[in-house]
């Protein structure tokens, strides 16, 4: 008999896809958010999204005090919390449904509900394990003489929220191994990549391989510390010290953290920083691009990575995204160390002195993605899932 499910999720992320996924096999019982398009239409002229996912409107239940909310007041955790209860009061009141799926930091108290009515509880989390991320951030932003840290009462409630979980979804093999290092036992964790939008981003792959020079590297993605842009930067130095011609292009929005390193005048020369550019006009500066970075410090997967690969843009990643998953080293590009300019530099360099292997690489890039990371195996892979729970 199939299974009814009810996805839970107070911010967009991948939630949206996952109930457009369940409500085409006819599997999706309800969908908990605080704001939908197709849902809301007074509520529409006071937002810019629009959600492109087609989510039957019967199944969605919006929690419109919340979208209002944030409008007004931003604190994402309040906001959580209020979502959480008000989908555990929704939860009381109806308890014909099989699974609950809940993203982490925002279903403790809805977990607990469906757990008291015998439900399977799955939570959904995008990122590393909640103390992994915490640590490896606040490393990363001491080198800058900068503080970061995750409340302490989040990190409490998503613990919580792991432990109480039947299982616990992540999206990348690093992911996995963050849990697997805080004592979670493998059978309790089930691993789903996530989809590309790949009618877009076929339109923008390069049809004939071209190398230029200088090489053109892509960065695609908000410029934080988190994205490891600093090791992107100290890369350009190294090349420019050994006269290898690059001009590295990004693409993103600018955070005040970033803004002191990328006015260093030493990059003036190499680098373009053209802040956020809309997806309908990527197409003139991905076509242009021969190498994609990503060198995250922490990405529960990164989804530049299959978006560059899906344009024929090969990708050196860091081992801390989803590259150990997607990227086959020496074929479509490198999976590097975090914090490793060096490493960055010895792959670009490797591809400056041998443009045949970088043309194939190219012409890898696109054929690497193609079938494996299209929404429908996204949602392939959770039916399979569900069907064997």
């Amino acid at each position: 008999m199939a299974k009814k499910v009810i996805v839970a999720c107070a911010a967009k992320l991948h939630a949206f896809n996952l109930a457009e996924q369940l409500a085409e096999r006819g599997l999706l019982h309800s969908f908990f958010t605080t704001y939908a398009y197709q849902k809301n239409t007074f509520f529409r002229r006071f937002v810019n999204r629009v959600d492109q996912e087609k989510i039957p409107t019967e199944h969605i239940r919006t929690f419109l005090l919340g979208a209002i909310g944030r409008k007004l007041l931003d604190i994402p955790w309040w906001w959580n919390e209020l979502f959480d209860r008000w989908v555990a009061w929704k939860l009381r009141r109806n308890s014909d449904y099989d699974v609950f799926v809940g993203w982490s930091g925002m279903c403790a108290h809805s977990l607990r509900v469906a757990k008291q009515q015998g439900k399977t509880t799955i939570v959904v989390r995008g990122s590393a394990h909640i103390e992994t991320q915490n640590e490896l951030l606040q490393e990363e932003y001491q080198k800058f003489g900068l503080s970061f840290s995750i409340p302490g009462k989040e990190i409490k409630k998503e613990l919580e929220e792991y432990q109480k979980a039947d299982y616990i979804n992540v999206l990348s093999s690093f992911s996995v191994n963050t849990f697997l290092a805080k004592g979670f036992l493998a059978n309790k964790l089930f691993m789903t990549p996530l989809g590309v939008n790949l009618t877009l981003f076929r339109e923008l792959a390069n049809t004939e391989p071209v190398v230029t020079t200088p090489i053109q590297l892509i960065y695609l993605g908000n410029l934080t510390h988190q994205k490891g842009i600093y090791y992107i930067l100290e890369a350009i130095q190294l090349l420019a010290q050994k006269n290898i011609p690059v001009q590295a292009t990004f693409i993103g929005g600018i955070t005040d953290e970033i803004t002191p390193l990328i006015q260093n005048p030493l990059y003036a020369e190499y680098c373009t920083f053209l802040g956020h550019i809309p997806q309908h006009e990527l197409p003139q500066y991905l076509k242009k691009g021969c190498i994609g970075l990503v060198p995250s410090i922490q990405d529960g997967f990164a989804q530049v990575i299959p978006q560059l690969l899906a344009s024929g843009i090969p990708v050196i990643a860091s081992e801390h995204t989803s590259g150990t998953d997607i990227i086959q080293h020496g074929v479509n590009g490198y999976v590097v160390p975090i914090r490793s300019a060096v490493a960055i530099a010895d792959y670009i360099e490797v591809l400056y002195h041998d443009p045949e292997l970088l043309a194939q690489m190219v012409k890898q890039a696109r054929s690497s993605v193609i079938q494996t990371f299209s929404w429908e195996e996204f949602g392939h892979k959770w039916v399979q899932f569900l069907s064997n729970i």
